[in-house]
């Protein structure tokens, strides 16, 4: 999947699918040692047959902000297309616009 439930804004799950995650860590790639626990989380719930889904508004603004504002309110993909938000954001309504 394409998408993934993203750290920097942080996480909202109900009960029975946190106490799936926190029961799929011992066998979720327990080794691991990543910088990147927002990707190792979206493994460990796709592993137990759960698909996270866009969080976006009826606008298509993101709701969880996972950079910061300057950042979200300046970003312009034209000018950094290879920048990782370029590809995980879907948000058009980006700039002072």
């Amino acid at each position: 999947s394409a998408t993934y439930v993203t750290g920097g804004g942080g996480y909202t799950l109900n009960k029975a699918a946190l106490k799936m995650l926190v029961a799929s860590f011992p066998n979720c790639a327990p080794h691991d040692v990543t910088s990147v626990e927002d990707v190792l989380v979206t493994q460990c719930l796709q592993k137990e047959g759960i698909e996270p889904y866009r969080t976006t508004d009826e606008t298509g603004a993101e709701r969880y902000n996972h950079v910061s504002p300057e950042m979200d309110f300046n970003y312009d993909p034209e000018k950094n297309p290879l920048f990782w938000y370029s590809y995980f954001s879907g948000n058009k309504n980006i700039g002072p616009e």
